[in-house]
């Protein structure tokens, strides 16, 4: 995209921030405490976004996690969050 110091306009309407309150479905945020490419801080921007818009959303934060999951334990109970949620939201298909 370029420099955000030069483009900020740019990357203001490229933003997920931006669009937040667009959002029409329920959202699942599943976030590594440690994650390098989606920081904690910017995950949280992003929550406050969708709790301030009334959205329907859960968030659940893997500690020692980074982007991916890499502990059995977290990648089970990551799995079956999704899988309860697509269940509730899109209804159970087989």
């Amino acid at each position: 995209l370029g420099d955000p110091a030069t483009l900020p306009d740019l990357y203001r309407d490229r933003s997920p921030l931006t669009h937040a309150a667009k959002i029409k479905a329920p959202l699942l945020v599943l976030q590594g405490e440690n994650d390098p490419r989606v920081p904690r801080s910017e995950a949280s921007q992003m929550i406050e976004a969708l709790r301030k818009s009334g959205k329907t959303f859960a968030e659940y934060v893997y500690k020692g996690e980074g982007h991916g999951f890499r502990t059995r334990e977290n990648m089970i109970d990551s799995l079956r969050r999704a899988t309860e949620w697509f269940d509730r939201y899109m209804g159970h298909r087989q």
